[in-house]
């Protein structure tokens, strides 16, 4: 069976019907249904037009394979195998294309809180989730209409993979009013990758420093304070004064409220790092939250490309740190689930506290790959999944089945994994894939090449004895291979070592003298074979007797004729009488013997000859070409003579008279 690649790159988008077309050849002697199949892809992903092609020997036809992949298959070039089935014959044939798949752009984009309403300063986040098949970086803006904001985006830039999503903080900063309502401001948020815009809105609210209430009870304070003042200065009028004195203040014992003091002048710091739990890696981009002992947020920062962060201008006081970011699990320094379990720090003015490090555990990973044995048989696998870039990592196994889809859950992450598959008769195959935090992805295919095979024998002839400098030619990956059996020593033996499996190998054995041999040597994954070939002549025999009237006719032709070959030969007239002999009939071929002689019926017959059978007999029998009638002629019950015979075939007649001595009444025509 021969395969032929009509489209040798299939670009398409996902959701889009792309075609391949294979032009297939039946090299077989026997009718082949062919089924195509594509062992890497789900059923669901592609169609096959006609399902099974019927081809009769040296026929040729064509398969159309419609792909209609999922939004969520990944962009890029990828490899696939069609495997071309011969039900009858059990040849599989494994036929590569290629296909193109185009990135398709489906971003969410949402902000949260959409209204806030704060003193001074205020957080949003923006969120993007990929749906689309291809990473995408997306650059995120922020903007308000009356630009009286100072606005901060963390991180600006968003590396979003398919199916996963990441998040912006949005630090927003304004003046507060002095007096009325709260101040809005609308802040247009948007995220881009040219030609791709994503916008939404979000609402901040700055509360004045006086509210109308405030501003009423200032009012009947100043009434109070007019009055008192006037009521004084009358008494002080009427009655006299004592001379001043110095007096402290009620609140001297307890001094200045910490909320009143400049972070620039008494401020502390806290610097620390953050690192993966799993693989002790630098963590960029988590958020470390301040809080203090009453739970009220402070302030918050982001670690930056080295793990590292630093929170200044503390306030004296007592708090509390949180670490978190997508895909981490939350913790609250230095290793606490909850904020009653974490260690509250004492901030003193102007202190710096640094090591405040902490190691963040990621979520569990989650990891889907699928093996495939190169025949795409349902091969028993065992997968281990191993974190290479984890000290101290033990691998993780689990049993598969090849062309189905394996998933290994609660993987240690980040981290990255070597994933090995092994399987009887094929070589070991390993691919790495890398998984963030929390992640869950879908990993390349693991490709199993089947274990390599040899094909060994021996030549001998139609007697079996072994035949030397017989040549042997077969093909491998594309190219010819050919060995030749030795005369001496093990005379006859061949072997073709390293052929790689599955696959069916033609060997061609030519000899002097001898038929040539082609024979098909199917080898399953990592299967080796032994054969015994044998050749037979490559030139054949007829011999025979030509007989006429129970006796050898010498001097009868004999004409033996077919495929190309026509030889003429006389009987013999002694040793034995109508004996022949005829040489050098080529081998394999039916051939008919044809014998003709003078007064006698031409005689044919048809004989097969093959490299098995090289020498066949044809014995003839020959009939005369002419015929009698003869018998009596009576009268009742006795013998008539001198009767008038006449045999006629309708055209000719022929006419004797009866004897009339001897044996009367007789007659013979």
């Amino acid at each position: 069976m021969r395969v032929d690649l009509l489209t040798p790159l299939v670009q398409l988008r996902a959701e889009q019907r792309g075609a391949v077309t294979i032009e297939i050849r039946n090299d077989s002697d026997v009718i082949e249904r062919i089924v195509c199949t594509v062992p890497r892809l789900d059923g669901s992903w592609y169609e096959v037009s006609p399902l099974a092609l019927t081809l009769f020997p040296g026929d040729s036809g064509e398969v159309q394979l419609n792909l209609l992949l999922p939004r969520s298959f990944p962009a890029g070039t990828h490899e696939l195998q069609v495997a071309v089935e011969g039900r009858v014959g059990g040849q599989t044939v494994l036929q590569r294309i290629l296909i193109e798949v185009a990135p398709t752009f489906d971003m969410v984009m949402s902000v949260n809180p959409q209204i806030v309403t704060a003193k001074r300063r205020a957080w949003f986040y923006v969120t993007l989730r990929n749906r689309g098949n291809a990473a995408t970086d997306m650059i995120v803006r922020v903007s308000d209409d009356d630009g009286a904001l100072a606005l901060e985006v963390e991180p600006p830039l968003l590396n979003v993979a398919p199916g996963a999503q990441e998040t912006a903080r949005v630090t927003a900063r304004g003046r507060r009013p002095w007096f009325g309502s709260p101040v809005s401001y609308t802040l247009q948020v948007s995220a881009e990758q040219t030609p791709e815009v994503l916008t939404d809105r979000a609402t901040l609210k700055l509360r004045p420093r006086l509210t109308a209430g405030m501003i009423t009870a200032l009012m009947l304070a100043t009434v109070v304070a007019v009055w008192a003042v006037a009521l004084l200065v009358s008494a002080n009028s009427a009655f006299g004064s004592s001379p001043p004195k110095k007096t402290l203040a009620q609140n001297f014992s307890k001094g200045v409220a910490v909320g009143a003091l400049d972070p620039t002048q008494v401020g502390a710091s806290l610097a620390g790092t953050v690192t993966a739990q799993s693989n002790g890696a630098p963590l960029a981009r988590i958020t470390i939250e301040l809080y203090d002992t009453r739970d009220t947020f402070v302030t918050a920062v982001a670690t930056g490309p080295d793990g590292g962060y630093k929170l200044g201008g503390v306030l004296p006081g007592r708090y509390r740190l949180r670490f978190r970011a997508p895909g981490y699990d939350d913790r609250w320094y230095p290793a606490a689930l909850s904020a009653a379990d974490a260690q509250v720090l004492q901030v003193s003015p102007k202190k710096a506290i640094d090591g405040l490090n902490l190691a963040l555990p990621g979520g569990s990973g989650v990891l889907t790959a699928t093996v495939i044995a190169a025949d795409g048989s349902p091969v028993a696998v065992q997968v281990s999944a191993l974190a290479i870039d984890v000290p101290g990592a033990k691998p993780i196994t689990k049993q598969a089945v090849g062309g189905k889809p394996f998933t290994i859950e609660g993987l240690p992450t980040p981290a990255t994994y070597r994933i090995t598959a092994t399987a009887p008769n094929f070589q070991e195959a390993e691919v790495t894939q890398a998984l963030t935090a929390g992640q869950k992805v879908t990993a390349n295919p693991i490709q199993l090449s089947a274990a390599p095979a040899t094909i060994s024998g021996k030549v001998v002839d139609l007697a079996g004895v072994a035949l030397g400098d017989v040549t042997i030619t077969t093909t491998v990956n594309g190219k010819p291979v050919s060995t030749v059996t030795p005369t001496s020593g093990p005379v006859g033996t061949f072997s073709f070592t390293n052929l790689p499996t599955p696959g069916t190998y033609v060997l061609e054995l030519t000899h002097t003298g001898a038929a040539k041999v082609v024979t098909a040597v199917k080898l399953d994954a990592g299967q080796s074979m032994t054969q015994t070939i044998t050749m037979g002549s490559a030139t054949g025999t007829l011999t025979g007797v030509v007989t006429a009237d129970g006796a050898g006719l010498g001097g009868a032709t004999v004409q033996v004729s077919g495929g190309g070959f026509n030889s003429t030969a006389s009987t013999f007239t002694s040793n034995p009488p109508g004996s022949y002999l005829v040489t050098g009939l080529p081998v394999p071929g039916t051939y008919v013997v044809t014998v003709t002689a003078p007064g006698k019926l031409a005689s044919s017959v048809s004989v097969t000859l093959t490299p098995e059978a090289a020498s066949a007999t044809v014995d003839t029998t020959m009939l005369s070409a002419v015929g009698r009638v003869y018998g009596k002629v009576t009268l009742n019950g006795n013998l008539v003579g001198g009767a008038n015979v006449s045999v006629s075939d309708g055209n000719t007649v022929v006419s004797t008279v009866s004897a009339t001595v001897g044996n009367i009444g007789s007659f013979e025509v």
